[in-house]
């Protein structure tokens, strides 16, 4: 295996707004960007640059150009920086007018139907201003350079560099630094300061019930997330282990006792350095 890590800094605006899995009407948010977020956020900068569509047909129907980049870039991890401002992430819900048409029964979406189109509806995000976030990219390096040619790692830092957004109503970020390193696994105890899959441990600290949890979309390239009309097919949903303290809300430093389905990635053996994901992954 043969694996670096594209680590990327930046700063939230206000937050950022992700529906999270299950909900249709209620747009409630993910309280941390999933990691299909991320690498939708990354193939942005990458399909200017190659100047690739945004959509492309696979089989008989439409997929997003990310599909692409899932297929070098293994995993994604999220991480928020502790700063003396908080950068604490709090759910928000915006009461918006919205289509309801994607909801109404056919019979319903026709025109003397009109005054159904329409409806009250919550719309999450999450606040968070100037906080710092971080974002590791697990890349293959084999398959990149196959995929991209020999300027792939320019190619995927300059596409970081233009990370210009996290999610939908303009979650605007602005990145600060963006590093390339290559990777080596690390074994039994380590410490993240990013979100992992949950089963991916045996035990951590702080204990589980103290942190956040999460679930998330499958993220690889043959999942059905990346296809259009994706919440209404068959999607793995992941248990993931955020790296914020549940009472306080804080962001914390993760030390875990890895378990035989998890495998951890590092550049240097820090936490801010090192990732965990399913050893399936990267096999």
């Amino acid at each position: 295996m043969d694996f670096e890590l594209l680590s990327v800094k930046f700063t939230f605006t206000w937050g950022f707004s992700v529906k999270a899995p299950h909900v249709s009407a209620a747009q409630f948010s993910a309280l941390l960007p999933p990691p299909s977020t991320l690498i939708g956020a990354v193939a942005y900068g990458l399909a200017k640059q190659l100047n690739w569509p945004e959509c492309e047909l696979s089989g008989r129907t439409r997929a997003s150009v990310a599909k692409r980049i899932a297929e070098f870039i293994k995993s994604a991890h999220f991480g928020l920086e502790k700063t003396l401002d908080g950068g604490r992430p709090m759910h928000w819900v915006d009461i918006t007018r919205v289509s309801a048409l994607p909801f109404l029964e056919e019979k319903y979406r026709e025109p003397n139907w009109k005054k159904t189109w329409f409806g009250i509806h919550g719309f999450g995000k999450v606040i968070m201003p100037n906080a710092k976030g971080r974002v590791v990219f697990v890349v293959d390096s084999e398959l990149a350079h196959e995929k991209l040619g020999e300027k792939w790692r320019v190619l995927l830092e300059q596409s970081a560099f233009s990370m210009i957004s996290l999610g939908s109503k303009e979650g605007f970020i602005a990145v600060d630094e963006v590093d390339m390193k290559k990777a080596r696994i690390l074994k039994e105890r380590v410490k993240t300061a990013y979100y992992f899959p949950t089963s991916a441990m045996l035990n951590c600290y702080p204990r589980p019930e103290e942190l956040e949890s999460s679930g998330f979309w499958f993220h690889g390239p043959t999942s059905s997330h990346w296809l259009a009309g994706g919440s209404q097919r068959p999607v793995d949903i992941i248990p993931y282990t955020l790296p914020l303290h549940k009472i306080r809300r804080e962001p914390v430093e993760i030390e875990v006792q890895l378990s035989n389905e998890g495998l951890a990635l590092s550049t240097d053996g820090s936490p801010w350095g090192t990732v965990i994901g399913f050893r399936r992954w990267y096999e």
